[in-house]
């Protein structure tokens, strides 16, 4: 991979969960980091189960060990900077050794 490959800045974003004083809780998200990556898309199935139409994008996310070696697959998420679309971290899969990592994620979304 080509450093100058990276050219989408996606952020990663955590959530938190924080008492509400009323025996409930509230969700904060935050911003835990921004790095450049190459983003390509690399499904976007339909299907139909019970009369309801799901579309599932799941994306490739390439970027640098460094960059994501904090990042953690059941809190954070991703969100591709200038675009409204949050993306379920599925898995990290290590590309090249030291250097590269692939992330894999997804989006659903109700089709009409």
């Amino acid at each position: 991979m080509d450093a100058g490959k990276l050219d989408k800045r996606v952020l990663i974003k955590s959530v938190n969960k924080t008492a509400d004083g009323f025996g409930g809780f509230t969700d904060s998200v935050s911003t835990l980091k921004t790095i450049w990556a190459n983003v390509k898309e690399v499904s976007g199935n339909i299907t139909t189960e019970n009369g309801r139409r799901t579309q599932v994008v799941e994306i490739e996310v390439i970027c640098r060990t460094k960059a994501i070696d904090s990042v953690n697959l059941n809190t954070h998420y991703l969100q591709i900077e200038g675009e409204s679309d949050e993306y379920r971290i599925d898995n990290i899969i290590e590309q090249e050794y030291k250097y590269f990592d692939k992330i894999i994620a997804s989006k659903t979304s109700w089709a009409a």
